[in-house]
């Protein structure tokens, strides 16, 4: 029985919740069971199209009866690629976050992906006019293709609904383990969401429950009390009004807004400093961090102005093992320099930063920890004081240092310090130079190698005429041959990571580059730059390592080194390989890498570290 868990391990190279598709159908099938008249309904018979294997195709009534009446008005088919997410495969996406498949994720239960009346569509332009006519809110530019309706008649409580139809859902199948029906998530639901069957629970003949077949639209259900009238976003004219007024003080009394009617209080504007101040209590409450008030936003700040006779515990991470998710401690000046192998770490933490909102959208992911990247840091820290309340995972808060430590990686990835294991900064010393070798200095002086590149060069040469002689290339010409092409293709590991974003690869399918983000994640990484996600998997089964989850290990000079020596000697990049030419021919050589591309140049590089070489 493959199990939920089994798809958090095993499916996050494909970014896919598919593989809960089974639970996710009995899941949706219970809540209708909780719900007199039933919650969701079917939304295919309608004229759309998409993938059913990983869309749920569901909604709430009012909303697929807006959805068939801009079906109507506009005529044609349209095409869905998002509508309504289980509380399961939140989960798994949950799980996930802090890879580069997720960087953040909302806490199951509190996604606005979970409340069964939102569509993602790639054909918003076409389709803008006539959702919008039937009540259908378009998110803008920041997420062009969702739209959320927002008509009236909806329930705003769809999350704690999905939750506990699981829970019962388990206590149904496991008699003797039961867990409390609460519509929270924490560690028990989450530890049970982790071991439940990914297929469904079998029924009495052994077979899973079936999927539930479309229904006719439940009773209208009347309006929620929080349901808004309309979105509160920035757009230009901004939105003005009492309900972005009435916001506001929400916001004012739990401190994120002044109390005075200007720009920076209650002014009925919506504009940045209330967009800012929403991003803020998002992020606090374990929401979808977008700096909109929909239901969703709007329900947990009408919730935080009553009084509440004891406040409740915040939903949790579930239980990961220790040490399970790798990182390294980050400060200013990584991925630069001598720190240039840090790149992709930088990276991962920008894009988090950005997700959480304290690092600007336009500010680039470049790998480079400066200035901006530890404002933002700062900024995070500051989010995270000694209160239990909004340091959820480090109770005594986190110190304002914008060095990200074990306990701010813990905060920004939503788990316990436990399961953060801190990796090494510094690259692993390389083996010094065999005998029968010229020592380092007196081999990269008869090399006559650039001062620029001298640094690097001196770190991991060692490290890969060490892998030369463990992987039989003997041959000191062919040996001359590798270090000319480490030398030319990343100057010896200063540039281990492609300085371009990698945008240029994305569907490339002579990469297989087939998923969104493949470009960025599969591009050119280690001494040889190899790129694509074919080129990582291929990688991945021959070092028996995961470069389809975690490419940046291409770029770990071990790691870079081994591809560079049995990539040359198999032919692995080209089909030609350094038995087939270098003997005297270093220029016809550079056919093992890339055609002719520079070869007189590389051959002229060849030929120095082959004189200086000799005994």
């Amino acid at each position: 029985m493959r199990t939920v868990k089994d798809v958090i391990r095993h499916d996050r190279a494909t970014c896919s919740t598919a593989g809960v598709r089974g639970l996710s159908m009995q899941i949706i099938q219970e809540m209708n069971r909780l719900i007199p008249g039933g919650v969701l309904v079917g939304i295919d018979d309608l004229n759309i199209t998409g993938d059913s294997a990983s869309v749920n195709f569901f909604l709430q009534p009012q909303a697929k009866a807006a959805l068939a009446r801009s079906i109507q008005r506009q005529g044609g088919t349209l095409a869905i690629n998002s509508c309504f997410r289980t509380v399961v495969q939140q989960h798994v996406l949950f799980s996930w976050q802090g890879s580069s498949c997720v960087t953040i994720a909302a806490t199951p239960g509190r996604s606005n992906h979970e409340d069964g009346y939102a569509i993602d569509t790639p054909d918003f332009a076409a389709w803008r006019q006539a959702l919008e006519a039937e009540g259908w809110d378009w998110f803008g530019p920041g997420d062009d293709v969702h739209f959320t309706y927002i008509g009236g008649g909806v329930r705003d409580d769809i999350g704690g609904i999905g939750l506990k139809a699981f829970q019962t859902l388990w206590n149904r199948h496991n008699p003797t383990d039961l867990i409390d029906v609460d519509g929270r998530y924490g560690e028990e639901t989450a530890a049970r969401l982790d071991r439940s069957p990914a297929d469904g629970f079998l029924v009495t003949d052994g077979s899973p429950t079936p999927t539930p077949a479309p229904t006719e639209p439940a009773p209208i259900i009347e309006p929620s009390a929080t349901a808004p009238s309309r979105i509160l976003k920035l757009v230009s004219p901004p939105m003005r009004g009492d309900d972005v007024k009435a916001v506001q003080q929400l916001l004012a009394d739990e401190g994120l807004l002044s109390q005075a009617p200007d720009a920076l209080g209650i002014d009925g504007v919506y504009g940045n400093a209330t967009a800012q101040a929403v991003r803020i209590f998002q992020l606090h409450e374990g929401l979808s961090v977008d700096g909109q008030v929909g239901p969703n936003t709007l329900k947990a700040l009408q919730e935080k102005a009553l009084p509440t006779p004891a406040p409740q515990p915040p939903p949790v991470q579930p239980s990961l093992p220790d040490g399970s998710i790798r990182r390294v401690e980050l400060q200013k000046g990584d991925g630069m320099g001598a720190w240039q192998h840090l790149r992709d770490d930088v990276e991962v933490l920008q894009t988090t930063l950005q997700n959480w909102g304290v690092l600007p959208d336009d500010a680039p992911v470049d790998g480079q920890f400066g200035s901006a990247t530890e404002a933002a840091v700062q900024s995070f820290q500051r989010l995270r004081p000694a209160d239990p309340n909004r340091s959820r995972f480090v109770p005594t808060g986190l110190a304002i240092t914008g060095v990200v430590d074990r306990n701010t990686w813990a905060e920004l990835l939503k788990v316990h310090p436990a399961a953060i294991g801190m990796e090494n900064r510094t690259p692993e010393t390389a083996p010094g130079i065999p005998n029968g070798f010229p020592d380092l200095a007196t081999l990269l002086d008869k090399a006559r190698i650039p001062e620029a590149i001298r640094p690097f060069a001196e770190q991991n040469l060692p490290l890969i005429l060490a892998q030369c002689l463990r992987d039989g290339v003997t041959n000191r010409k062919q040996m001359a041959y590798v270090f000319a092409t480490a030398e030319h293709e990343s100057h010896f590991g200063r540039f281990m990571i492609e300085l371009a974003s990698g945008d240029d690869y994305e569907n490339r399918s002579d990469l297989g580059n087939n998923q969104p983000g493949d470009g960025r994640r599969f591009k050119g990484r280690g001494f040889v730059q190899i790129t694509g996600r074919i080129n990582y998997s291929n990688w991945s089964k021959r070092l028996g390592i995961d470069l389809i989850g975690k490419p940046e290990l291409a770029s770990r000079p071990d790691i870079a080194a081994q591809i560079l020596v049995q990539g040359m000697r198999d032919g692995s990049f080209t089909g030609l390989k350094l038995d087939d030419f270098v003997g005297n021919d270093f220029v016809s050589a550079r056919k093992i890498i890339n055609g002719l591309d520079r070869a007189q140049q590389i051959a002229n590089i060849a030929t120095a570290y082959a004189e200086a070489l000799k005994a």
